[in-house]
């Protein structure tokens, strides 16, 4: 599969340059930055690209009137487009869903979701598909929310419940080894060589500050003695106030939950 070449609008460079850094991989080739959607035109003008990550606040020319020329142009190859602002108000995401947008970002970016979600738009063998050779209806889906928007808040509320707080570096962590596990399942069984450093190439991290940051976000939790949440949100007493799981106990009991979840909301 070529690379998904993108496109990022955001009248803060800042932005831009971190987005950029964040997004570029060996799937995403972010091929242009642009402050307004004047330059962003400009761009299109001579560069083909598969996807626009656009604010909607933006001088001269904002989102809402990028989304609408690019609409009504005649482009061979119109990209897919994504938007991100700091605000939305019911009206404003009225009107940008109105105009076709793909999906919508809150800031502050957490750049990890935004790649998860672009990816799942193009390859040919999604996340979901991984679970169960099929995708899920999954619920929340119907209010515009994209799968991983709703696994997701899946994951945010169980953490929630356990007491995760999402400051600390073992929540993105363990969020993204939790995907990674509910997508091939046989990473549970060798977290050490595999699952570690797929997350930390994920964050530019190193297996063992993976390591650490995961047992941190568990001993977290265990300290603030939720444990009845705990037991709770697993639907039976897993573990006593001075149990606590390891790592991968942790990531698979977790996974577990989840796709049992799924394959109920299938139904």
């Amino acid at each position: 599969m070529d690379k998904i070449k993108l496109i990022i609008v955001d009248s803060d460079l800042a932005i831009c340059e971190n987005a950029k850094l964040a997004l570029n991989c060996d799937k995403i080739d972010v091929v242009g930055i642009a402050n307004n959607g004047l330059q962003c035109i400009e761009l299109l003008k001579t560069i083909s690209a598969d996807v626009i990550l656009t604010e909607l606040m933006l001088p001269t020319m904002d989102g809402y009137m990028l989304i609408e020329y690019i609409n009504n142009s005649d482009m061979k190859h119109k990209p897919k487009i994504f938007t991100m602002t700091g605000m939305l108000s019911d009206a404003m995401l009225t009107a940008v869903l109105k105009k076709g947008i793909i999906y919508y970002f809150i800031k502050p970016l957490d750049y990890t979701i935004i790649k998860q979600v672009i990816l799942e738009k193009y390859t040919d063998m999604p996340l979901w598909d991984k679970l169960n050779n099929k995708q899920p209806v999954v619920k929340g889906e119907a209010t515009g929310k994209s799968k991983m928007q709703v696994l997701d808040e899946k994951i945010s509320k169980i953490f929630i419940m356990i007491g995760i707080p999402a400051h600390i570096k073992g929540y993105q962590y363990l969020r993204y080894a939790i995907k990674q596990v509910m997508a091939d399942t046989k990473l549970i069984n060798n977290i050490t060589k595999q699952l570690y450093p797929l997350v930390a190439k994920e964050f530019a991290s190193s297996p063992s500050k993976v390591e650490r940051a995961i047992r941190h976000a568990i001993d977290v939790a265990w300290s603030r003695g939720k444990i009845e949440n705990i037991n709770k949100v697993f639907g039976f007493k897993v573990y006593s106030p001075n149990d606590k799981p390891t790592n991968g106990e942790f990531v698979a009991l977790v996974a577990d939950k989840l796709m049992h979840d799924l394959s109920e909301d299938r139904y």
